[in-house]
């Protein structure tokens, strides 16, 4: 960000805009504790916010779920990400003055303005903008570098990596090709980690998660897309922390909201959830209204077992899918009740020397609309469902 000078403090309403800005604590982040978070979404004197003026662009990031189901599909895998990707990105000089902040170093120093001149988080087009960058990237270096452009194009969550190889030394040419590309474009890969150490060989020991420290403690794990992975391990797994004493509509879903499991690991404890907030709903409560008790007891009895949740793992790899030599079924059940239905899919693997693996893939679940059906529709519900979820795992 740079200082405005004094002649241009005071711009038309129409070229400037303050956004107000505070900080965030992470505490589950290795890197940056303390997160300045801006408000895009603020609205300003003439009750318009700049989110509201801004064009967000199309969509260009992949689903969440096949990055994670794709994730699944190699036996080296590998992550990162990019270092304060926003930052990295300038805008143009002309649009920096929509981005102003006032700030101040020290809380005896007079306000001063200033402006920000890089992609800013909290604004609707960063995603885009960041995604797109990315994408150009890409192109420009596809003569040279082809398969890390593919990847940089095809398996990039915003700035979250996560992709494989299926040996070492390909899996080594492949971080060492995406590290190039990115490094020509002014983006620095950090937190990387893999199931193989040897693979991270090039990688300075800084930028690797927790200097590789994650490899030999079985008790780490990196977050990826929500996912825990366990690289020591190679497995998966949701963690949950404690939620705190609920007593309102308003806390007990703050607390739903917050789990995102979008493999659907815990798709047999999730749906409860889902049928608890129905119920709230339906109970046409205020928002800072009381529980009622029957929902605070299904809710205190779901706490209590919340802990058994972090024994739940699986193995990341799915084992050896795009192997000609074995025999890859997928297998999908589907249910319904008068409260939900759902469908899972579990891959079974025969290999070439005749052992067998059964993986869980993944699973959806919903809560039953309210207008009244009979079971045989709700089944029908969830076969479509599965069908569904077949077309795109």
């Amino acid at each position: 960000m740079e200082l405005v000078p004094n002649n241009q403090s005071y711009l038309p309403e129409s070229e400037e805009f303050y956004l107000p800005h505070h900080g965030v604590v992470r505490e589950e982040s290795t890197s940056t504790k303390l997160r300045v978070v801006f408000n895009g979404s603020a609205k300003s004197s003439n009750s318009f916010s700049l989110n509201e003026a801004l064009y967000t662009g199309p969509k260009l990031q992949p689903d969440v779920f096949k990055i994670l189901l794709n994730f699944r599909t190699f036996p080296i895998a590998i992550s990162a990400d990019i270092e304060k990707i926003y930052q990295q990105i300038r805008i143009h000089s002309e649009d920096a003055d929509i981005q102003r902040i006032i700030w101040r170093t020290d809380t005896n120093h007079p306000l001063s303005t200033y402006r920000l001149l890089t992609v800013t988080y909290g604004t609707s087009c960063a995603p885009y903008l960041s995604i797109r960058t990315l994408h150009q990237l890409a192109a420009d270096e596809m003569s040279t570098s082809p398969e890390a452009c593919k990847i940089i194009r095809e398996h990039f969550y915003v700035d979250d990596l996560l992709t494989g190889a299926n040996s070492v030394s390909h899996a080594k040419v492949l971080v060492s090709e995406i590290n190039r590309v990115l490094q020509s474009g002014g983006f620095t890969l950090k937190k990387w980690a893999s199931n193989i150490v040897d693979v991270l060989d090039s990688i300075p020991a800084e930028n690797k998660l927790q200097k590789t420290e994650i490899s030999i403690d079985e008790s780490s794990s990196v977050k990826i897309l929500g996912v825990h992975w366990n690289s020591h391990q190679d497995t998966l797994q949701i963690k949950i922390t404690d939620p705190q004493e609920v007593f309102t509509k308003r806390q007990l879903l703050s607390v739903i909201a917050r789990i995102f499991d979008p493999l659907g690991i815990l798709s047999p404890t999730t749906i409860v959830l889902k049928i608890l907030m129905q119920d709230l709903w339906n109970n046409q409560l205020y928002w800072d209204a009381g529980i009622p008790h029957e929902i605070l007891k299904t809710w205190k009895t779901f706490q209590s077992e919340l802990s058994f949740l972090k024994d739940i793992k699986l193995p990341r790899y799915l084992k050896n899918v795009y192997s000609e030599s074995v025999i890859v079924q997928l297998h999908g059940f589907c249910d319904a009740s008068s409260k939900a239905y759902a469908a899972v899919i579990y891959i079974r693997v025969l290999t070439d020397t005749g052992e067998i693996f059964v993986t869980f893939v993944a699973a959806k679940t919903r809560v039953a609309p309210l207008k009244q059906l009979t079971i045989p529709r709700f089944e029908l519900c969830s076969a479509l469902l599965l069908a569904q979820l077949y077309q795109s795992v």
